[in-house]
């Protein structure tokens, strides 16, 4: 089934651990939803508010899901964990890295709630500390109730994303 939706239908089912989900905040998408009291737009960031969950109204659809256009300097970088093929990962992380413009956004996903936006980390790459990634990586994660090797798969993959979009 998973295979036939729709990018707006895996967004509304706001699945931590779908590739949807954290590639659109990656990217920086805005989510149009219309609905009887007209459209709207909102960032994917305030659109999903937790695991399986999502600011639509009971009366809303989702409309379009709109990319902004990327510069031709930009580069990405995607890791992803998964035990079989075609399960759901047990951590993801994507980066976009522009280092002409100056701008960076890394995310790590299949966590317990929302994908998160990770700041310090994007800063790491723009400055080329790929030593220190992962201890910011860990750092921006500790606030949440992760064991320590979940940490270390979330920084790891982290940090292999934002290595990729380095080459």
């Amino acid at each position: 089934m998973r295979t036939r939706g729709t990018i707006g239908g895996a967004i509304a089912l706001a699945d931590p651990a779908a590739d949807w989900l954290t590639a659109m905040l990656a990217l920086e998408a805005q989510i149009a939803l219309v609905g009887p009291n007209g459209r709207r737009t909102m960032p994917i960031a305030d659109f999903v508010t937790g695991p399986y969950s999502t600011a639509i109204g009971p009366a809303e659809l989702i409309e379009a899901v709109e990319v902004p256009c990327r510069a031709a300097t930009e580069r990405w970088g995607r890791c992803k964990v998964v035990r079989k093929t075609g399960e759901y990962a047990e951590s993801m992380a994507i980066a976009v890295i522009d280092r002409a413009r100056r701008t960076a956004r890394v995310v790590v996903g299949a966590l317990d709630g929302a994908p998160v936006l990770l700041p310090g980390a994007a800063l790491a790459a723009l400055a080329n500390r790929s030593a220190d990634i992962q201890e910011i990586v860990r750092s921006e994660l500790a606030g949440s109730a992760f064991t320590p090797a979940q940490l270390e798969l979330h920084s790891n993959v982290a940090l292999r994303a934002i290595k990729h979009a380095c080459e």
